[in-house]
């Protein structure tokens, strides 16, 4: 199977994937080759994961993509007022693709859209299982996952901490040390660094240690300068507000605790010590909010590409993408692909 890792963070969503394909043969022991491309950019503003069966999972997406994909900037993909269309749509491909068998296979859509009335962009991330195909959402500020790294104690661990909350494992002591509780809140950044700088050192059949990852990140950066953010952040520090190196197994993490009573409390204290330093504070605060530009927030956002490379060797560096191609590649190895099945 694989391990497909999504997450709705505050500024955009990120999506991570790993590389394997395990071919299973009545009689013979799984065989795994790092070669398979999990992630594709749909539509202007869609990316789609898969797990599972591959033929099923590529032929879906590619007739996803000649029906979405465009160059077109101002057209983007939305799921509000279409669910059921879109349900509809994966059954009949499904059982076109699958006439007589049900393999199992998922989908995962991620995606920014401008929610009702409003102007700014939110990320969007929901799962699709065979056969039914109904809708798995994620929340706001959330994580899904899909594939068999879920059984993995190692990638459970990372998958917990990522939604917020912390595990009493040895799987989660090991590469959490120390942390007693999660972050709630990360960028898209730091949520796609945990995943590159410790999945991919993991071992676990089926899930290789070669990732890759499509991120769309809405422009919350453009709404300051870059002078207000230097001073907004010295600004933050008058009033209490901390942060703190945090170290994972293969990586470290800046800290960030933002607690209302304790901002409130710092200013409280200012104001009684140092009542000019509080009014010069207050008014520099409203000087940065004021220079807000909430038109970067209308922007569409971008799909992004990347890609890290494990300790391990790739068995195609030009991923397979589609189904013709993984028959050639596995008739180079010798496998009759009528015997066997190829999950991803």
């Amino acid at each position: 199977m694989t391990w497909v890792v999504g997450g709705n963070c505050f500024n955009g969503f990120v999506c991570v994937a790993d590389t394997q394909a395990t071919i299973t043969t009545p009689g013979k022991a799984n065989q795994y080759f790092n070669c398979v491309q999990k992630i594709y950019k749909v539509s202007n503003n869609l990316c789609v994961a898969f797990c599972g069966d591959i033929r099923t999972g590529l032929g879906i997406i590619a007739t996803l993509q000649s029906l979405l994909l465009n160059d077109s900037t101002t057209t983007y993909f939305d799921i509000d007022g279409h669910s059921k269309g879109i349900i509809n749509f994966l059954r009949a491909e499904y059982r076109t693709l699958n006439p007589t068998t049900k393999p199992p296979v998922e989908f995962m859509f991620l995606w920014n859209a401008q929610e009702e009335s409003q102007l700014q962009f939110r990320p969007f991330c929901m799962k699709f299982k065979s056969p039914n195909f109904g809708i798995n959402s994620t929340k706001k500020i959330g994580l899904a996952t899909m594939g068999s790294g879920n059984n993995s104690a190692y990638h459970k661990a990372i998958s917990s901490y990522l939604s917020g909350a912390t595990q009493d494992t040895n799987a989660s002591k090991f590469i959490f040390p120390g942390q007693t509780e999660a972050p709630s809140i990360l960028t898209v950044e730091k949520f796609k660094r945990i995943l590159f700088n410790e999945a991919s050192k993991l071992n676990f059949p089926g899930v290789s240690k070669s990732l890759i990852a499509c991120e769309s990140v809405i422009d919350y950066a453009g709404l300051l300068t870059d002078d207000n953010h230097k001073k907004l952040n010295r600004l933050a520090k008058e009033l209490g507000i901390t942060q703190e190196d945090v170290q994972t197994a293969n990586d470290s993490s800046l800290k960030i605790v933002l607690d209302e009573k304790s901002i409130v409390a710092a200013y409280e204290n200012l104001s009684q010590t140092n009542a000019k330093a509080a009014v010069e504070l207050s008014i520099a605060l409203t000087e940065v909010v004021q220079s807000i530009d909430i038109e970067a927030l209308y922007k569409l956002p971008k799909l992004k590409f990347t890609f890290v490379h494990g300790e391990e060797n790739l068995d195609r560096p030009d991923l397979i993408d589609t189904w013709h191609r993984m028959q050639v590649f596995l008739n180079s190895k010798k496998i009759k692909i009528d015997d066997s099945q190829a999950t991803a």
